[in-house]
């Protein structure tokens, strides 16, 4: 049905000519609850209990703080409605929101692709009690039928609604672009480090050394370091030496003593130490099992 035939027979709806209903759900009203819907915008607001909708062949759940926007000439069905359900529900014809938004809409057109692409969020409670305290007002401009200018007074509640919706996303959108630019800076850092860490593994071994070439306090290397790989700094620089005191034992002609002064080692007892405890075996066992292997 259209948005007229649907206004018609829905003696919950609040309507004006020009387009535009608002209908309060609340239980008991089982006869109103399924129907589907053709060229109608809507919005959907859950504040308790849970219903279903379909559109075209996606079958999605709104619970409670869930918050749908149904945008283009798609159609879709309310196929479910809890016994406890309250909801706030909007429906607008094009011409309405044409003649409503004059070609200056209040969305971003990230906004738009979002809700075509996603039409159902979670709000928060604290957003929720906005988008409801500003259905109550389109609600209660509905119901002062005596207004001169009720018509004006709904269209500017609308407007609210809308900008405080549309504001919602630009805070999100913000939020989410920082995160975004932050991870992409601990994914450089990381880059860096270990590009460091792979030239500097012989002579430097510690969390300042490297925090300092990159500008940053070693706290906040570890933090990135960990961040992104679920390894501290310090067992990155362990797993790099490890492999270099490996790669030069599986060399015949290079003695413990010559890998420890390459690598910076006070002595051969600190580098066996080192080797063992990462190993369980000695760095003269591994090269005689290497020797024997090969």
């Amino acid at each position: 049905m259209d948005f007229y035939e649907f206004v018609k027979q829905n003696e919950h709806c609040y309507a004006i000519e020009e387009g535009f209903a608002l209908w309060k759900m609340t239980a008991g009203e089982s006869d109103s609850n399924r129907f589907v819907l053709n060229d109608v915008h809507s919005m959907i607001i859950v504040m308790k209990g849970e219903l279903k909708v379909r559109i075209s062949d996606r079958q999605l759940l709104l619970t409670k703080n869930c918050f749908a926007d149904i945008i283009g000439k798609r159609p879709w069905e309310m196929t479910a409605v809890s016994d406890d359900i309250t909801a706030y529900q909007l429906f607008f014809t094009e011409s309405f929101l044409t003649n409503l938004l004059k070609n200056r809409p209040p969305f971003p057109i990230t906004y738009v692709l979002n809700r075509k692409k996603q039409p159902v969020s979670v709000l928060n409670t604290s957003t929720l009690d906005i988008l409801t305290q500003r259905m109550e007002y389109i609600e209660s401009a509905f119901q002062d039928r005596t207004h001169y200018f009720q018509s004006e007074m709904l269209k500017y509640s609308l407007w609210m609604l809308f900008l405080d919706i549309s504001n919602v996303h630009l805070h999100k959108e913000k939020e989410n672009n920082s995160k975004r630019m932050e991870t992409e800076r601990k994914d450089v850092l990381f880059k860096q480090f270990m590009k460091l860490l792979s030239c500097h593994i012989g002579e430097e071994r510690t969390v300042n050394y490297y925090a300092s070439k990159l500008c940053i306090t070693p706290q906040y290397l570890n933090r990135v370091v960990k961040s992104i790989s679920g390894r501290t700094v310090y067992e990155w620089i362990s797993t790099l030496l490890l492999g270099e005191i490996t790669q030069q034992l599986e060399a015949a002609d290079n003695s413990i003593q010559q890998i420890a002064d390459r690598l910076n080692f006070p002595d051969q007892a600190t580098l066996t130490k080192f080797f063992k405890r990462h190993t369980g075996t000695t760095p003269t066992e591994y090269k005689r099992n290497r020797l024997y292997l090969s």
